[in-house]
């Protein structure tokens, strides 16, 4: 199963510590691609991008500045290639998710709250080892069209879950933290 984890960022300077939390909770499940572009391609350049690398599922990190251009992204991946199975996570989905399934029927799955916990229970749906209903923090579509929402959005209240995000940070950048923690 090829994954892709992927965003419109406002700048090409900027980078998407979201996707990545995701991969790193997944890495020993899977080995998502990670692909960024900016609200600045076109948005032909990301779909062909995208669509030549053949992948059979697509989370998109979405925020207020490119939620417009992932669902026109979304919509376009679905009729070129409509077995593709494409979900949201982000704060612009996050809030109004049943709402957001409504309006993009395109879309199969919304992840809520803390991205890395429903992610990785979502793999290991993909991959048959759980049951869709044991994934907490989602909103989906079963088979027949209908859009359900599972028990519990999950939130930060781990500390552990803190710490290991403090530390990934830490990594990626090779810079400390302006604060003590």
């Amino acid at each position: 199963m090829k994954i892709l984890l992927t965003t419109l960022n406002s700048k090409f300077i900027h980078t998407n510590l979201a996707i990545r939390y995701l991969k790193s909770y997944t890495k020993d499940l899977v080995d998502a691609d990670i692909r960024e572009y900016t609200i600045n391609n076109d948005l032909d350049y990301i779909l062909k991008d995208i669509y030549k690398n053949d992948y059979d599922v697509i989370l998109f990190s979405t925020y207020i500045w490119n939620v417009l251009d992932i669902v026109k992204l979304c919509e376009n991946i679905k009729k070129v290639k409509p077995n593709t199975i494409i979900g949201l996570g982000g704060p612009e989905v996050t809030y109004d998710s049943e709402n957001a399934m409504e309006k993009y029927p395109f879309v199969d799955y919304i992840l809520c709250g803390e991205g890395e916990l429903v992610f990785r229970d979502l793999v290991m749906y993909l991959q048959g080892n759980k049951n869709i209903e044991d994934v907490e923090g989602i909103v989906y579509r079963n088979n027949g069209g209908d859009k359900l929402t599972t028990k519990n959005v999950l939130f930060l209240t781990n500390n552990n879950l803190f710490e290991k995000k403090v530390s990934f940070y830490l990594h990626v950048t090779k810079n400390p933290l302006p604060l003590h923690l």
